[in-house]
Formats: C-alpha cells, structure tokens, sequence
C-alpha cells in the first residue's frame, strides 16, 4: 500500500533525515513522516501511498475542492474565500495576458476555469481524480481530460495554472516537463503551494492543516521550489502572497488542535488572530506568507 523513496525528487541524494511525524486528520487518522534531504533540505512525505492507493485517501467529503457540498460553517468561510481567491487568480492572470488559452492543472470541480470562461478564455482542465473530473465536466459543460498526455499535442497554453497542486503530484519531475512542453513561447506557469518557512507550521507544528498527509507529497519553501523549477529550466518570474489562505488554514489547523485534545476554546477567533499574525510575520521575515503564488517562464 505505501512506497518508500530511495532518492530525494529534487537531487537525488540518498541521504534523508526525519523531521516531523504529523495525522492524516482526514480520512485515515494513521501517522506519516515528513523527511528532510541533507544535501538539498528539500522535504518529502515519505514513505507515501502508492499510486493505486492514493485516491483513497481523497475520500471524503470533508475533502472540499473536490466537493461541492457544504457541510460546515468551515466550509462556507472556505467559500467566501475562494470567491475573492477566484476573482484575484484572475486578475493575476490578466496581469500578462488580457485573453487567451489557459490549462487548469489539478482543477477540481472547475470552479476556476468557470471564472475565466465566463471573462472569454479558452480553457482547458486536467483533473486525475474520476468523480471530481465527472463533477468538473458537468459545471463546465466541455471533457476535462485525465492527463496531459491525453491532450493533443499540439495544443500549447498561454498560461498554465496549479492551484496548490503540485505539492500533491505523485510524479514532479515528469509532470512539470510535460507542463512545460506545453507552455507557449511567452507563456506563464503558475504554481501556488503552502510555505513550511511560514508562521503557521511554528505555531501549529505537526497539527499544521497545511502538511495535509499523506495528500501532500512535497512540501515547498521559497528556495527548494525555485530549485525544483530551476532544474527544468524555468526561471521566477514573481511571487504573490496568498493573504486569506493564513487564515483558512488556521481554522482547520485549530481544529486538529481541538479533535486532538490538546487545545479548548473558540476556533474561529483563534484562527482570525493567528492568521493576522501569520500575515504580519511575513512582512517582516522575506514575504513568508502562509502560501505563496510563483509565476515562471521558459
């Protein structure tokens, strides 16, 4: 059921150590360990589910980007949230292209490439996941393919998008080459992913939401991410913080806290504090803001 890696996915070493052990609150309630590269500090789950296993730890309904169901108050502060989110991903995009192709890498149930079909964009969606695909397909009236490599070849994209997805892809190496393969010549690569050196994980610690084992496979701070583009010839173009996510991922992180037994009081009002703090540390410590957007070209 799991598989242990026996090289680091940025360098190859060899050489890992433990760093922390966190839940899967989600759905399994087992125990995953996240390794450190010594010669890279790139950090991974590892072990991880294999391929044909990983799927059933996205069952859940709890599970909300590839769900439409509310329900929880959790669930709707996550889509006021993502209302706004939605409305600024857009305009991010628009920052280098007024209109064009966009791919939707990881899209979930569509919700934004519904958002940039309704401002004239061509789109196009990947989604591995079959019932969240089938989901994606109904909302947005067009096939949602299961892969990449199921698009025709000679599509290339003006801008291609990962929404806190790659931390996620069981094969990076070979997905982010095939994405840029796809990357029209002045095209953009956008990749939005948490950030271990933010606030939150030395607050929260291994009840942190964002570590999300065994999910994420991969977890990214500012300088292994643009190693691991670097290695596929992609170059930063910009980073943009994720302001609201400080906050969203306090209030699941508190409640791990609270389902755990470790800590008692209203959620709500500690996640609207700590998520100001998480904000406010970034200022100050390199805009090491509990998520982060990365915007790279060829």
């Amino acid at each position: 059921m799991y598989e242990k890696l026996a090289h680091c996915p940025l360098c190859e070493s060899e050489q890992f150590e433990n760093k922390i052990i966190c839940n899967d609150y989600l759905v399994s309630n087992e125990s995953f360990v996240i390794v450190t590269c010594t010669s890279c500090s790139f950090e991974f789950t590892n072990p991880r589910p294999k391929k044909e296993f990983l799927g059933d730890f996205y069952q859940s309904e709890s599970y909300i980007s590839h769900s439409n169901k509310v329900t929880s108050l959790a669930d709707v502060v996550y889509r006021i949230a993502r209302f706004f989110a939605l409305r600024g991903k857009l305009k991010l995009i628009k920052k280098y292209y007024q209109k064009g192709h966009v791919l939707d890498y990881g899209c979930g149930t569509g919700a934004f490439l519904r958002t940039c079909k309704n401002d004239g964009w061509q789109i196009t969606g990947v989604e591995l996941d079959q019932k969240t695909r089938v989901t994606a397909q109904d909302n947005l009236a067009l096939p949602i393919f299961e892969g990449i490599e199921h698009i025709e070849k000679e599509r290339s994209f003006d801008i291609i998008t990962l929404w806190h997805v790659l931390e996620h892809v069981l094969d990076i190496n070979l997905v982010i080459d095939q994405l840029k393969k796809r990357l029209a010549k002045k095209g953009k690569l956008f990749v939005a992913v948490p950030n271990i050196a933010s606030y939150d994980p030395k607050l929260y610690k291994a009840q942190w939401a964002a570590y999300d084992l065994p999910r994420h496979l991969y977890h990214f701070d500012q300088t292994t991410i643009k190693k691991m583009m670097k290695k596929h010839q992609l170059k930063l173009v910009d980073t943009i913080p994720l302001h609201l996510d400080a906050y969203y991922v306090s209030l699941l992180s508190e409640q791990h806290l609270i389902s755990s037994g470790v800590k008692k009081g209203n959620k709500y009002i500690n996640a609207i504090v700590n998520g100001y703090k998480s904000n406010t540390y970034a200022k100050k410590h390199n805009n090491n803001y509990s998520s982060l957007i990365y915007v790279f070209e060829k």
